[in-house]
């Protein structure tokens, strides 16, 4: 259940774009479609409540209301039997834990189920499916109803780290499950972000409310931009935004770069810093400098740059005790930690026709959840510059749509078929 049943909590932009992503990944892994249900349904809330109608995404919505903290998201006893017909009332009264005396506040319900969906199904002997259609009939009344109270506030500033790691949710969910409308508002984010967010000179701002943009951009920003723009680019395969994302990693290690491995998390220009911070922990967020080793990682593969990777690599290592010993602090560390250890694969797709006809390749390539490959794509046909350095010296054979599959910047035999191109490539690792 999304769209803020959860009723004591302010419904933050970043935690929200990690939980899709966190769900939507674990769908692909383990196929369970409750978790493709909340990654769906918590994206939807996003740009039903959060959108800028102009792209972008606001930071949160507030968890009070005129009524009372929560009250906007919590219903009676009685305000849910006069909402509902007997049968859909007894269906909910069966698998939430609402009462008469409330789980909430001044006799008050928040809808949370009693157990998961399959389990509450198999109870009731109905399908899974059953249960969700009859589910969304009831949850649709209570929307209706509660779209005519006063809603909670928003705070309409958009942070660029944040809508960052909202673009990478929206793309990979859009590629991942052929949602077109994801990618959509993936690709209006950025247009919003590089377009109002982005001075003249290249420089990334921290946030933007009322047609302004103030404040430099921290290291957390530029570096989630750069992660952000990495999965833009597996949309389209647009030169433009690889060459986007060139220039603001080369602009990071320009603005941020510190004596050691590590970045600081302002830029030298900043003006009116006693001293410059250079925070290492993950926080609600990841770290700067986590998002910043990701970011090496990411361009080290693309670029075919191996001292990319070595800085990742380092930087990963140095946290290792402190990883270890708090892991619960340094999460996003861990994850970087298992990807740079890990082989790592670089696809590269080569067409002498449109890009439209590697769509087989694309569709086999986008069919799970992929994290230790990086993909690029181009046309012969294409004049635009800017395209990843691993896409460099490699043609078509025959005429043919080709692939290559390369690991440690050594490639295969060139593959033609999309089976073939299937069974070599890494699955959910």
């Amino acid at each position: 259940m999304t769209d803020g049943w959860f009723p004591i909590l302010k419904k933050m932009l970043y935690d929200n774009a990690q939980l899709a992503s966190v769900y939507l990944h674990g769908y692909a892994v383990t196929n369970n479609p409750q978790f493709k249900q909340i990654a769906v349904e918590t994206l939807e809330f996003l740009q039903r409540k959060l959108a800028h109608p102009k792209g972008g995404f606001y930071a949160s919505l507030d968890a009070d209301s005129p009524d009372g903290e929560g009250s906007y998201y919590t219903f009676t006893i009685q305000a849910l039997r006069n909402a509902l017909t007997p049968s859909q009332f007894d269906l909910l009264e069966q698998v939430t834990s609402i009462s008469q005396e409330g789980n909430f506040s001044s006799q008050s319900n928040i809808l949370q189920l009693k157990d998961d969906p399959v389990s509450l199904a198999r109870s009731l002997d109905i399908s899974s499916d059953d249960l969700q259609q009859n589910l969304n009939h009831i949850f649709s009344e209570l929307f209706s109803i509660r779209s005519e109270r006063i809603p909670p506030s928003c705070d309409e500033k958009i942070i660029t780290a944040w809508n960052g790691l909202v673009i990478k949710a929206f793309a990979e969910a859009g590629l991942l499950l052929d949602r077109l409308d994801f990618l959509d508002t993936a690709r209006k984010t950025t247009r919003f972000i590089l377009n109002k967010l982005m001075d003249s000179p290249g420089n990334l701002k921290r946030s933007w409310n009322d047609d302004i943009a103030n404040q430099p951009g921290t290291l957390v920003d530029y570096a989630a931009m750069i992660l952000a723009l990495g999965k833009m680019y597996e949309v389209d395969f647009d030169p433009s935004i690889f060459q986007m994302l060139r220039s603001l990693f080369q602009m990071m290690q320009n603005l941020f770069s510190g004596e050691g491995l590590f970045y600081y998390d302002s830029s030298f220009n900043t003006p009116h810093l006693i001293t410059r911070p250079q925070h290492l922990q993950d926080n609600p967020i990841p770290s700067g400098n986590a998002l910043a080793a990701h970011a090496h990682w990411l361009m080290g593969n693309y670029e075919y740059e191996p001292q990319q990777l070595d800085r990742a690599k380092q930087m990963a290592a140095q946290m290792n005790d402190l990883a270890s010993n708090h892991p619960t602090s340094f999460g996003y560390w861990l994850s970087i930690a298992i990807r740079i250890e890990q082989t790592n694969q670089q696809i590269v797709l080569i067409t002498a026709n449109n890009l439209d006809s590697l769509n087989p390749f694309f569709r086999t390539y986008r069919s799970t959840y992929r994290p230790n490959t990086i993909i690029a794509a181009k046309s012969t046909r294409s004049r635009k510059f800017g395209y990843p350095n691993m896409l460099d010296n490699h043609q078509p054979v025959n005429g043919k749509n080709t692939a290559y599959i390369c690991e440690a910047f050594t490639c295969k035999a060139p593959i033609t078929d999309v089976e073939t191109f299937n069974n070599k490539l890494f699955l959910n690792q």
